[in-house]
């Protein structure tokens, strides 16, 4: 009997403390939603889908979002881009992440209202998401810069350059960030008095240039104006068919404009760092994924250049990513 107490007290008791601690250690990790037994993904693991056929149309902000992995210690996700063909392809892309159980993404919409009724109704409320350069409704955090001030900069410049008409390139108005350029410039504009002629340009981007081309043929411009980065490139292509070119402004950013507007095809146009919005799109996402403390919500920098001014010390930080 004494044999039997004393092997109860070796072995029983403190197998009972044991059993005590390991019930106090599940219920504190349940408390804390964090459960010892279930295996955590791994940091930073998220998807960029973006628009376009090119990638080096998103260079720059490609650069900022690599720099910003480098300083989480996150490995940089490949950028996915989906064809300027409607927003069906990004949204079957999008569906793709998420059902692959990404956790956040980062967002240029080709659609704005066709990407914000898919990610309501099929991303999971805690999924972390950050639009970049056009925003998809109120719910989700758009990393750009201020679009109506950049319509109304531009038309300040128009009128600040001599300029009394010009015709406008109604085109990517279903991306919010091209329709709130649109509108700001046309507001502003009448009330500079700057005489406007709307030319509606609804066909796909591999079908515009032969189209302004043809038009300025049949209608000469004397100035034209874009507000998107692919119309911007679409009429550059059309402006060296045609013999007589018109003045050309606009807003966007890409290699091929920047080396339009050094060679004088360009005459001057509003561009925002997206070097910065693809930085700051990973800290704000990693803000969210709690990786960081969140970041509060700021506007990206934009600069009008031209010829004059585009190799200024602070301009070239815009526009070329190398010299951030």
């Amino acid at each position: 009997m004494r044999q039997w107490i004393s092997w109860f007290w070796k072995f029983r008791v403190p197998a009972f403390f044991v059993l005590i601690g390991l019930c106090f250690t599940l219920v504190l990790s349940v408390m804390l939603d964090n459960d010892p037994f279930v295996q955590k993904p791994t940091p930073g693991s998220f998807s960029v889908v973006l628009y376009g056929d090119r990638a080096d149309r998103w260079v720059p902000l490609n650069m900022g979002l690599r720099q910003a992995c480098d300083e989480l210690g996150w490995t940089a996700p490949v950028v996915v881009l989906a064809p300027p063909t409607g927003p069906e392809e990004q949204i079957r892309l999008l569906q793709r992440e998420l059902t692959g159980g990404v956790q956040g993404l980062i967002v240029a919409a080709t659609d704005s209202e066709a990407v914000r009724s898919f990610l309501a109704e099929q991303a999971a409320p805690r999924t972390p998401i950050v639009m970049v350069e056009t925003g998809a409704g109120t719910d989700w955090p758009a990393i750009r810069a201020d679009d109506e001030r950049m319509g109304e900069e531009l038309a300040d410049q128009l009128a600040a350059a001599g300029v009394t008409e010009a015709t406008l390139l109604q085109t990517h108005l279903y991306r919010d960030s091209v329709r709130l350029r649109y509108d700001a410039f046309v507001r502003r504009a009448r009330a500079l008095g700057i005489a406007l002629t709307e030319w509606s340009l609804s066909m796909a981007d591999a079908d515009m240039a032969p189209s302004i081309a043809e038009s300025l043929q049949n209608q000469p411009a004397r100035n034209l104006v874009a507000f998107s980065t692919e119309a911007l490139e679409c009429t550059i292509d059309a402006l060296q068919t045609v013999s007589l070119p018109p003045a050309l402004y606009g807003i966007g950013h890409s290699d091929k404009i920047i080396a339009s507007l050094d060679q004088g095809l360009i005459d001057g146009l509003c561009c925002q760092n997206e070097y910065k919005i693809g930085y700051l799109a990973v800290m704000r996402l990693a803000g969210e994924m709690g990786a960081v403390p969140p970041a509060d919500p700021v506007w990206v920098e934009f600069r009008y250049i031209n010829r004059a001014n585009m190799y200024d010390s602070d301009i070239q930080r815009s526009i070329f990513p190398i010299i951030q």
